[in-house]
């Protein structure tokens, strides 16, 4: 669906939009996309904060991402 970006919402997302919800490589960037997108899983959710100015927690190995993605697409199933 595109990149998207603090100045491509509506100005009413935009005023809810935090620099943790921001990526961590290109500020401008959403990557909290429950903000834009409701139903986005939390588990979904759970994998992209982790590239957020806001991350307190990082992927070490790629296992662990995996297996986060892996989850969040069993949430998608349901």
């Amino acid at each position: 669906m595109g990149v998207h970006t603090i100045q491509s919402v509506p100005p009413a997302v935009a005023a809810t939009i935090t620099p943790q919800d921001c990526s961590v490589m290109f500020a401008n960037r959403i990557v909290n996309l429950q903000k834009l997108f409701p139903y986005v899983p939390d588990a979904l959710t759970h994998v992209l904060r982790r590239f957020s100015l806001a991350a307190d927690i990082f992927y070490e190995m790629t296992d662990e991402l995996i297996r986060d993605l892996e989850r969040a697409r069993r949430a998608l199933d349901r």
